[in-house]
């Protein structure tokens, strides 16, 4: 047995075959610092094509650097008829396994399998993730050169690696190190999740000095973000069975650095799952090529979506795209906007809405709370004759946001509803229509936009919940050309929650959760509630900064400056907390644990606290 650090001596005479046309000599097999190095010498009558290492049915790489030493051409000077190579595997592993196996193939097809002895490696410090580490053999790790690696494609052969419905295959670009403890964590959590398609890492950057920096946090799952935008790279495990599913890697898959994969892998499942605890680690060099992925990435969704004719607009980040699905018929939307006088708002709110809305099924429902003003009613009997779309109603009761708009949307004859408040104003044209594309997909559920304040800075781009304990948005105070964290205010994505100051919803969706909370949460953290209500029954949320108002924030409700206010506004936070208290400690799926939830705006609380980052 083979121990870390322990390695034969170089250049010894060890035969691992010997006969007429392939002899093959072991000149070391060691393990220092998580670093797996085996080096043979190969002499063969046909030219090798195709080195691999691997452990039972655990293919540890397809690729291996080639050298040659004089030294050892002279040692074996009398094969003379033979051609030597030497082959130098490198690779960051750390993982119980026992027989260790050289496989060759040559340029006439004949493949062997070498034993080269038994390998016992793990970290001792983790005895515990050790011992519950399923057998290795249900994870083949297959190196694979990604186009985004900037040199390319290589041919995939699915009949190299047959395996069962429980094998893996982990793919990466060659721009990138794979952490030593990265095999024993896959192994780990796949025992606990063998049902998981699709396995993806967060990942951040090393630079030619060997330090770690720029750490991209990934959220989970996020399909509205993976097909506007590749977050999750060309690194990430894939289950045997869906691959097989889907006919292995098509050459446009193999081009695209498997993102064209993805994107047809979101057809038929959703069991993604990012590795908690792990990073993988991206070269410098590697970001050349960046400005060239961007290009591929657009021209393989553009190809993807308009087979199935989706329109694609180029995206506010570079390299990221506005997908937008055909509107099934027209729909009536129903807008619903509460209000208390403030008429100069109120007008302005509506005539926003007339100018920007081309979509032409809508009607807007205005809901007087407690309107005192004259010149109030006035405007709505007129507006109320000259648009026939308007309907009025006068709910004359003490102010509850809830109980106004679950009431509302009892008068609305629209399959979907559009909650907007009258304090904002729309500056997107079409605005209605982008938010309907993505109902097209039955899963979704609510879908919110980007609000600015006055002076065009951001007032909300999603709610992230644990945001000061409670939930918060994100990206706050952010200039608006400005995408802040991997750009994430500027892209299409998936959130636990969005503001009701604009938020569509299926009618049907609103109806069986339950609407609004009219009687805990009459006033705050309703809309976010009502997000998670719809998000535990199986919906997605979605944030489109491509639908832009400017928000007028609270101007209707005032502030919490009163005593009666501020002890309504604490049994709601109160109330609040106890009910989402798991979802809060277990985390916002589509933030990151490693980020900071002091404000929302991605920061890393390593940083913010002086910390390092533990790899």
């Amino acid at each position: 047995m083979l121990r870390r650090g322990r390695g034969q001596s170089a250049y010894t005479d060890k035969f691992l075959q010997h006969d007429e046309d392939l002899k093959v000599y072991l000149l070391d097999c060691r393990k220092e610092a998580g670093i797996l190095k085996v080096i043979v010498w190969v002499l063969a009558r046909n030219e090798i094509e195709l080195p691999e290492l691997s452990v039972g049915d655990l293919l540890l790489t397809a690729k291996a650097d080639t050298f040659f030493k004089p030294e050892l051409s002279a040692f074996f000077s009398e094969f003379s008829d033979f051609e030597q190579q030497g082959f130098l595997f490198q690779l960051p592993f750390n993982g119980i396994f026992s027989d260790l196996q050289l496989g060759l193939t040559d340029r006439k097809g004949h493949q062997v399998e070498l034993p080269i002895g038994r390998f016992f490696a793990y970290d001792e410090a983790e005895p515990e993730l050790a011992a519950n580490s399923p057998d290795s053999s249900n994870i083949r790790l297959f190196t694979h050169q990604w186009a985004s690696s900037g040199s390319g494609a290589s041919i995939f052969n699915p009949e190299q690696f047959k395996a069962d419905g429980a094998a893996y295959l982990l793919l990466h670009a060659q721009d990138t190190v794979l952490p030593p403890k990265l095999l024993l964590a896959l192994q780990h959590f796949l025992s606990k999740h063998p049902e998981t398609d699709i396995i993806y890492f967060d990942e951040d950057l090393l630079d030619p000095d060997g330090n770690f920096h720029s750490p991209s946090f990934k959220p989970a799952f996020s399909p509205e973000y993976l097909a506007a935008d590749n977050y999750i790279g060309p690194n990430f495990c894939v289950s045997f069975r869906l691959a097989k599913q889907l006919n292995w890697f098509s050459a446009l898959d193999l081009r695209s650095g498997g993102y064209h994969f993805l994107l047809r892998t979101m057809e038929i499942t959703d069991r993604f799952a990012r590795l908690p605890g792990i990073r993988l680690h991206r070269t410098e060099q590697g970001l050349v090529h960046y400005t060239r992925k961007e290009a591929a990435e657009i021209q393989v969704r553009t190809e993807h979506f308009a087979k199935r004719g989706i329109q694609l607009n180029p995206g506010l980040v570079p390299g990221s795209s506005e997908v937008l699905q055909p509107v099934q018929g027209t729909p009536k939307v129903s807008i619903i906007i509460p209000f208390k006088d403030q008429l100069d708002l109120l007008e302005q709110c509506i005539q926003s809405i007339f100018s920007r809305t081309r979509y032409p099924e809508y009607e807007l429902l205005l809901i007087s709370n407690n309107s005192r003003e004259a010149k109030t009613y006035q405007f709505l009997e007129t507006l109320q004759q000259t648009s026939p779309q308007v309907r009025w109603f006068r709910r004359d009761h003490p102010f509850n946001f809830s109980q106004l708009n679950n009431w509302a949307a009892q008068q609305a004859k629209g399959e979907f509803l559009l909650l907007l408040n009258n304090d904002v104003k729309v500056i997107t044209s079409g605005w209605i229509t982008r938010m309907l594309s993505y109902f097209a997909d039955e899963r979704v559920g609510a879908v919110g936009a980007k609000l600015l304040y006055p002076d065009h800075t951001v007032q909300h781009a999603g709610i992230v919940t644990g945001i000061g304990g409670i939930a918060g948005h994100t990206h706050k105070h952010y200039p608006d050309h400005f995408g802040g964290y991997n750009g994430r205010a500027n892209k299409v994505q998936n959130v636990s929650a969005c503001t009701a100051a604009c938020l569509m919803l299926r009618t049907s969706v609103f109806e069986s959760v339950g609407g609004f909370d009219e009687q805990q949460l009459p006033v705050a953290f309703n809309d976010v509630d009502l997000c998670l209500k719809i998000h535990e029954a199986g919906y997605r949320i979605v944030y489109t900064p491509f639908v832009k108002l400017y928000h007028y924030e609270s101007i209707s409700r005032g502030a919490e400056d009163t005593g009666e206010k501020r002890k309504r506004a604490k049994r709601e936070i109160r109330f609040f907390r106890k009910k989402w208290r798991n979802f809060i400690q277990a985390g916002d799926p589509y933030y990151h644990p490693e980020l900071s939830l002091r404000m929302g705006n991605f920061e890393d609380f390593r940083k913010l606290d002086g910390g390092g980052i533990n790899h």
